[in-house]
């Protein structure tokens, strides 16, 4: 019965190409504006290579910190705070000493200008580096396309290692089977050690074409945590063993910040004039899904942005059906007498009504396979707007806004928006039909004469 109610509606959608064509048109552009809002908040939060520990990953990227000075007359003053990195010392001295602690790496972010390769190619122009340790390979689950993660002997001494993406290595060496060849990146020479698939620039916490071991960065020996050695250059990103205990997690990191700040001040209780204390007003522990959105232009919690999102995938739905809720009833009333005859020759409303809605069906399922086409290449060809579109603007600029295929390709998002779009699609043909067959049959018959 279902082959014959779709073979039907085959040919009426056929035959009637123009209401076909809108309401087509309009089925596939509300699903794919309303998916497109949907990957944007995805690429956002949601499990993508490299991050694939998004949910499992919490992240300190920045502490608030402030100078006091004791004054001639010995009243303590503040004269200055400001916002800073935070100096990696805290992963031996603080973090692994917590238990729900499973690993934690810091990195560093800069900039290359100038990168030369052992066959004399060379670029001059700004590539992304990330000055990392060994757990970053484990906090973030790169796919290595030839070699490996870097090994204790390389993160200090010499000849000094480098791990770059495969689309640098195919720029300057036209394969990605280049472990052991040399590089120099601003005057300074490195042995790759391995090669990893393209991470995405929209995932920023991993994103670099080129990975160095911090100890470049940092070639002297790191302080002792405190709150005068506080400040640095580093994110921290730790992942844990079980979200059951990660309040106690981050309340016993807390405690421990605030006994530092305790510690400082009884110090700076016997200074001298003119001498100064630090004081660690905020320190930020957040997950890392949460820290994602930091970057949102709303600046808002979770549930606001997820508000808002919601009134925009129901306006965007909602207003489509119900325009095509008005179509439907002109249709219907242009149908009237078909459906007339057919009640005269026996058939019932319910078989009525069933291929109606399976009209409406067939066209909801082409307008959101268009839609999702619309969707992959709207986002795909429109990667540098569209999915930074609620940003505000103080993200990095990098070299390419590229994306790869687990951005796009879930199907998740594209079953939830088509279930919600069939559902809304389904309303506004079945109340229309509903009217429609509540007229008697003479009166059906006798609608052409009216």
């Amino acid at each position: 019965m279902i082959k014959i109610y779709l073979k039907q509606a085959w040919t009426i959608i056929r035959q009637n190409k123009l209401f076909s064509s809108i309401y087509i048109t309009g089925t596939a552009l509300a699903i794919a504006i309303t998916m497109t809002l949907f990957v944007i908040y995805y690429v956002k939060v949601a499990p993508i290579y490299p991050e694939y520990n998004r949910w499992n990953t919490y992240v300190i990227n920045e502490i608030f910190v402030s100078a006091s000075i004791r004054s001639n007359d010995g009243e303590i003053k503040k004269f200055a705070s400001s916002s800073t990195r935070i100096n990696r010392s805290i992963i031996p001295d603080i973090l692994s000493k917590i238990e729900n602690i499973e690993v934690c790496t810091a990195t560093a972010d800069g900039f290359a200008n100038n990168i030369f390769a052992d066959n004399g190619k060379s670029l001059r122009e700004k590539m992304y580096v990330k000055y990392t340790d060994l757990n970053f390979w484990k906090v973030f689950t790169f796919e290595f396309v030839d070699g490996r993660p870097f090994v204790e002997g390389e993160m200090i001494g010499k000849p000094q290692h480098a791990i770059i993406s495969s689309r640098l290595a195919k720029r300057l060496f036209a394969s990605t089977d280049v472990t052991g060849r040399k590089i120099e990146v601003d005057e300074r020479s490195y042995n790759i050690a391995g090669v990893v698939k393209n991470p995405s620039s929209f995932a920023m916490d991993s994103y670099a074409e080129i990975y160095i071991p911090s100890s470049i960065k940092n070639s002297t020996p790191d302080k002792p945590f405190t709150v005068e050695n506080s400040p640095g250059i580093y994110s921290i990103y730790i992942t844990i063993k079980s979200h059951k205990h990660s309040g106690k997690m981050t309340d016993d990191i807390q405690n421990t910040i605030k006994r530092l700040n305790t510690e400082s001040s009884d110090a700076f209780k016997d200074a001298s004039s003119g001498d100064r204390m630090l004081q660690i007003d905020e320190f930020k522990i957040k997950p890392h899904w949460k820290a994602q959105l930091d970057n949102d232009s709303s600046r808002d919690s979770l549930l606001g942005i997820l508000q808002r999102l919601m009134v925009l995938v129901i306006s965007l739905l909602i207003v489509p059906a119900i325009n095509l809720s008005s179509m439907i009833s002109s249709r219907m009333e242009e149908r009237k007498a078909e459906i007339g005859v057919r009640l005269a020759f026996g058939a019932t409303k319910g078989s009525i009504m069933k291929q109606i809605l399976w009209e409406n069906m067939l066209l909801t399922c082409i307008g959101g396979v268009a839609g999702l086409l619309l969707t992959y290449l709207l986002v795909y060809t429109g990667a540098e707007w569209v999915l930074t579109i609620f940003d505000s603007g103080d993200s990095f600029s990098v070299m390419e806004r590229d994306i790869n295929a687990d951005m796009l390709f879930n199907p998740y998002i594209f079953i939830t928006v088509f279930i919600i779009s069939i559902i809304i699609n389904m309303a506004s043909a079945w109340i229309p039909a509903h009217w429609s067959l509540k007229h008697t049959i003479a009166d059906s018959l006798n609608s052409k004469k009216q």
